[in-house]
């Protein structure tokens, strides 16, 4: 631009310059408009940042990508949702999952990620890489800092599947026990996946303690399927319609059977 303005550009006018250069020609040009725009004493904002992020991520310069991000903070401009999406977003899809998992961590740590912010692509990303230990860090971490607004119920689901899948029952266990002690409850039907898990792998005792240890409140699971002991090893598998109910009753013989279908009637 002249030094002479016929009309004087503000934010909004280097805004449109930085995305629309970031475009066409690269973020190296809308680098230049953000030099510019500085220059002018014109104070750019989270849309000026978050642009240029975006756009080194695009070109898979991560370094540079990340490096925006912190001087967002050192200028006081923060991070809000839609940065952390960038950033972490950007970091998943060029394959840097777990850098994306260590800024996340120290972020959390320090106290500037913005509440409404979902692990959801960060912990699959770690799944899908075979970083499960490090999806699990997230989640705990994000259960000690009590921020459970950035941990979803299919964030928490993705990492209890992982697990599942990997045999690892016993931080299935542990993580969803976390899980539902704050109040992030599975949907029936992975609830029930992970009921079935430990049921066959003969940890009934766990499945129900999970089902109930929270108290029967959380665990409203509608048609949804329990596992009862019946000793020696066997279960009872039933729904929890009434109707099915009355159908296992007569045939559960077993006092173990009876105190637990009471102890579902009793959730009701």
């Amino acid at each position: 631009m002249t030094s002479v303005h016929r009309v004087a550009p503000d934010a909004y006018t280097f805004n449109i310059l930085i995305n629309s250069s970031c475009r066409a020609e690269g973020v190296d040009a809308a680098m230049r408009w953000f030099g510019e725009m500085q220059h002018r004493s014109c104070a750019p904002t989270g849309v000026s940042f978050n642009t240029l992020m975006r756009g080194f991520f695009r070109e898979g310069r991560f370094k540079e990508g990340t490096k925006v991000a912190r001087e967002m903070l050192e200028l006081g401009v923060g991070l809000s949702v839609a940065s952390m999406e960038i950033l972490i977003g950007g970091l998943c899809r060029g394959g840097e999952a777990l850098m994306a998992a260590e800024l996340f961590v120290e972020f959390l740590g320090d106290g500037v990620v913005p509440e409404g912010f979902d692990t959801l692509e960060l912990v699959g990303a770690l799944c899908h890489a075979g970083r499960m230990d490090k999806s699990v860090e997230v989640v705990d971490k994000v259960l000690d800092k009590n921020r459970v607004c950035c941990l979803s119920v299919p964030a928490g689901v993705t990492v209890l599947e992982c697990l599942m899948n990997a045999g690892k029952l016993d931080e299935v266990c542990r993580l969803m026990g976390r899980m539902l002690d704050q109040g992030i409850v599975p949907d029936t039907i992975s609830c029930n996946c992970i009921f079935e898990s430990l049921c066959e792998a003969g940890r009934t005792a766990d499945a129900d303690r999970l089902r109930t240890g929270s108290g029967c409140l959380i665990l409203r699971l509608i048609d949804a399927t329990f596992f009862i002991y019946q000793g020696q090893g066997r279960y009872l598998k039933f729904g929890n319609r009434a109707s099915n109910l009355c159908g296992h009753i007569a045939g559960a013989h077993h006092q173990k059977s009876i105190c637990a279908l009471q102890q579902v009637h009793n959730c009701w």
